[in-house]
């Protein structure tokens, strides 16, 4: 949330270069305070970095996500867009091939053969992907839909710090009363619901049922993140921890990735497809801006002026709002289907 207030704050003041900007400061500053403060410490056992292990993971899931991001704007049977999921495929594959065969493996993926490590991963995972998503679709939505500035549309998300803040102290206790398999599913269901709320409301619905969406949403991440955290941690031994920490960021940095590359072009298909009647009339140049996102669709309005561009710009928001929505919708499938296998793989070790 911080992240998002200054991000806010300064779009308010200056141009976006101003957040890269900001932050390779805030990342330099770190480095510098590190070198000065953090007690020097090495590890006995010296490890080289799996290089081809990390060549074809970078391979695999970059072919993939551009296959995702690509196939609304290309075609999904355009020529690059195939390749990129072949590629993709063909990289992910060899990747975890290497892994199988290496003696110093960049990520053991045996360990997913736990199933508290694997159930835990694919909850991360979908919340992550679900959640990125969110956050990819609702800053445009309080911004060109709702017409809130930046720093406003920051201030609006507190309401998810509010409820992940509110609920994440009971979540151990009733983990341990409960289960984890009941506070993990209790967990997603509540991420699901924040998302079906948005979704049934995001035509017309205005700030109060994003509030409580957001708020939804923090409570399912309070009530599903630290037991799946748990469940990676716990189900290792102690000299893996490492390996769970590791392992708990990479399924939060993979989800954010899918997340913003499956949601953003199902949003995608959908807006390009709606707006299509509106831009028969348009110049190729005008069409494309239209078609390419809501912005240019609003400017090619502006210059439009008059009746004909208030009927552009309508058109617009309405595929805009349905282009959310089914997004949404899709958020609200990989939580569930997430939640289900992670129910299945934890009900084999009885009741945890």
């Amino acid at each position: 949330m911080l992240a998002v207030l200054k991000a806010g704050g300064l779009l308010e003041a200056y141009t976006w270069r101003s957040v890269f900007a900001a932050n390779a400061g805030l990342a330099t500053l770190a480095l510098v305070v590190a070198a000065l403060l953090a007690p020097a410490s090495k590890n006995a056992e010296s490890v080289r970095l799996d290089a081809m292990g990390a060549l074809l993971s970078v391979v695999g899931v970059g072919a993939l996500v551009f296959g995702i991001v690509e196939g609304p704007e290309s075609g999904w049977s355009d020529g690059a867009v195939r390749t990129g999921f072949a590629l993709g495929a063909t990289g992910l594959a060899a990747f975890i091939g290497w892994q199988l065969r290496s003696a110093r493996p960049l990520l053991d993926v045996r360990v997913f053969r736990i199933r508290g490590v694997a159930a835990g991963s694919i909850v991360i995972l979908a919340e992550s992907i679900a959640m990125f998503g969110f956050f990819f679709l609702g800053l445009q939505y309080l911004q060109q839909i709702l017409d809130y500035s930046p720093m406003r549309s920051g201030l609006a998300l507190v309401a998810m710090a509010a409820g992940a803040m509110v609920f994440s102290p009971a979540a151990p206790s009733l983990a341990r009363r409960c289960g984890t398999r009941a506070v993990m599913g209790l967990g997603m269901a509540l991420i699901a619901a924040g998302l079906g709320l948005l979704a049934t409301t995001v035509d017309g619905g205005g700030i109060w049922p994003f509030l409580g969406s957001t708020t939804l949403l923090g409570a399912g991440i309070a009530f599903d993140a630290t037991p799946a955290t748990e469940a990676i941690v716990a189900t290792l031994p102690a000299e893996k921890r490492g390996v769970a920490s590791a392992l708990n960021d990479l399924t939060r940095e993979l989800g954010g990735v899918l997340g913003i590359a499956v949601l953003g072009s199902a949003f995608n298909t959908t807006y390009r497809s709606d707006t299509g009647d509106a831009v028969h009339d348009l110049s190729p140049e005008a069409a494309e801006a239209t078609r390419g996102s809501l912005t240019g669709a609003l400017r090619t309005a502006a210059e439009l002026g008059g009746r004909p561009g208030a009927r552009l710009a309508d058109a617009a928001r309405e595929a805009f709002d349905s282009g959310m929505a089914n997004a949404l919708l899709g958020g609200i499938a990989v939580v569930v289907l997430g939640a289900l296998a992670a129910v299945a793989l934890l009900s084999h070790r009885g009741r945890s």
